[in-house]
């Protein structure tokens, strides 16, 4: 009896110890295959979502608007701007400014009233409110500003004008005679009765040499 009582008790701590052991390597940190070793990790990566980058605006094209043709009309009364349109979309100018280098330099700007937008390829004129200038076309837009002057009013002997959006942007300017702010060697100043034009019609290549002395104005119209 007392033999039997201690072979079960051998068998009871044999199975023990498996046991215990089994129990170790199962929840054990490190577990050993064969060839591999396997550990538990104390932490868990966060998972990354893919992020699709968000594309960049198109940049707003420019605007485009030419000052055409000028007068300084040796008057103030006869002095005019004729500005063109190139694009294919007519382009609201209202509230848009005119100066000349003066007005320009001291923030004194002629600011355009509301006015038809300028038609795609069309024209218009800038005139003073006390204009006397004629032959107007019916088919470009008549701008006449408030004051008397175009900016500080258009010098004879040489000057510039410049032409700016809503935004005070400046979209183009141009000088003739003996201004040389905008072109170092400047177009020569119209007699009373010529204008400065571009030539070809709308030619724009920021140069001097865009401009002629035009016998015949043609205010309006294409040049």
């Amino acid at each position: 009896m007392r033999t039997r009582k201690i072979l079960i008790g051998i068998v009871l701590v044999f199975f023990l110890t498996i046991g215990l052991k089994f129990t170790s390597a199962f929840f054990s940190d490190a577990g050993q295959s064969q060839n591999n070793t396997f550990a538990a990790a104390d932490t868990f990566p966060t998972p990354t979502l893919a992020v699709t980058p968000t594309p960049s605006p198109s940049p707003t094209p420019a605007v485009i608007i030419v000052i055409n043709e000028i007068s300084s009309g040796g008057d103030s009364k006869d002095e005019w701007v004729e500005l063109y349109n190139p694009t294919d979309s007519p382009i609201n100018v209202s509230g848009w400014k005119i100066s000349d280098k003066n007005a320009f330099d001291s923030g004194g700007d002629d600011t355009f009233p509301t006015t038809p937008s300028i038609p795609s390829l069309g024209y218009a004129v800038v005139i003073t409110n006390n204009s006397t200038v004629a032959g107007i076309p019916s088919s470009a837009i008549t701008i006449e500003l408030v004051n008397a002057n175009i900016g500080s009013g258009l010098n004879n002997t040489g000057d510039a004008v410049h032409l700016k959006n809503a935004l005070n942007v400046v979209v183009d300017s141009m000088s003739y005679g003996n201004e040389t702010s905008v072109f170092p060697i400047p177009p020569t100043t119209p007699s009373s009765s010529q204008s400065l034009a571009r030539s070809p019609n709308g030619t724009d290549t920021n140069s001097a040499s865009d401009w002629i002395i035009d016998t015949t104005p043609s205010l309006g119209i294409s040049n």
